[in-house]
């Protein structure tokens, strides 16, 4: 395979010498799939060296065909032949009309979309592709959040405020949950104390909208008290929680260990309590708390001996 590989990379010394003729030996091995194994360096060789028009062509015609056989039957094999035939269009002189007319013909699909709105944008077409962003927003497809910040950012470099901020609230309050930098930029346009109120707006509007994932707005915003209502809120955000309510993270460890042992268990659940026992002696004022549970672990499970072992690892 490396053997071969090396070969297909060293037939670079004949490209501008012999250029038909390698094209067409490397597209008749393709179709015959003779070397089946090594489609795609083959593909990857084309594509890097034959950037003619006519052989962009060629190319573009062979995806196409190929990923049509697998419309039906192979989805992921399909779909894999669009963007491979995106790249394929993009390399087109503009004045080919090639690329709009690849789009054209596939615009059902929502990669195809995407591309295309991505290049009007690119090519600085706004008349042409504000109302086909605005559509794609409407329509709420699988690509609703992409055309949303694109149109965003139309909004804002057009002077159309209103419709930007109006925009910019939807994104952050119902369609992009876990992207912060819209949220940031959302709150970059009040003031602090507008912000106040305007961000519990914001949660109460997600919350609804189905979020799961209220907490990075908390640690976003310093909402620290709003962190400690789970163990595994805790796990991830411990270190900076124990920088801003050590306090409050020691007893909300505290409550969550003394709860753990006070049933009895195997080994490996003694083992996670002393791990959680040594991450408390991290946080200020830790060391000592750990030692008072200590103590008294000892004294009300002496009867377990297991324990009693895993406990002098502290």
């Amino acid at each position: 395979m490396t053997i071969c590989v090396q070969c297909i990379d060293s037939l670079e010394i004949y490209i501008g010498q012999q250029d038909e003729l390698l094209f067409t030996c490397l597209t008749e091995a393709l179709s015959a799939e003779a070397l089946e194994n090594l489609d795609f360096y083959i593909e990857e060789f084309l594509e890097d060296h034959f950037q003619e028009q006519k052989f962009l062509e060629k190319q573009l015609q062979r995806t196409i065909q190929k990923m049509e056989k697998h419309r039906e039957d192979a989805p992921y094999t399909f779909k894999f032949g669009i963007f491979q035939s995106l790249k394929l269009v993009k390399k087109f002189p503009k004045d080919s009309h090639r690329e709009k007319e690849f789009c054209e013909q596939y615009w059902e699909f929502s990669l195809v979309r995407e591309f295309y709105l991505e290049r009007l944008v690119e090519l600085g077409e706004v008349e042409q592709v504000l109302p086909l962003l605005e559509k794609e927003l409407e329509q709420e497809s699988d690509i609703v959040a992409s055309c949303g910040e694109l149109l965003k950012d139309l909004y804002a470099s057009l002077g159309m405020e209103e419709q930007y901020e109006h925009l910019l609230w939807k994104l952050v309050t119902e369609i992009s949950f876990s992207d912060m930098r819209l949220y940031r930029e959302l709150r970059s346009l009040y003031s602090v104390k507008q912000w106040m109120t305007l961000r519990e707006e914001v949660l109460v509007i997600r919350l609804a909208k189905g979020d799961k994932q209220p907490y990075k707005i908390y640690a976003e915003e310093g909402l620290w008290d709003r962190l400690l209502d789970s163990i595994d809120l805790l796990d991830t955000y411990w270190k900076t929680l124990r920088d801003y309510v050590p306090e409050q993270l020691l007893i909300c460890y505290r409550n969550y260990l003394d709860s753990e042992a006070s049933w009895s268990g195997g080994r490996d659940h003694y083992r996670k309590l002393v791990t959680y026992l040594r991450k408390m002696c991290h946080i200020n004022g830790g060391q000592a708390v750990v030692k008072e549970m200590v103590e008294e672990w000892r004294f009300n499970y002496r009867n377990r001996p297991a324990m009693m072992q895993e406990l002098n690892r502290v």
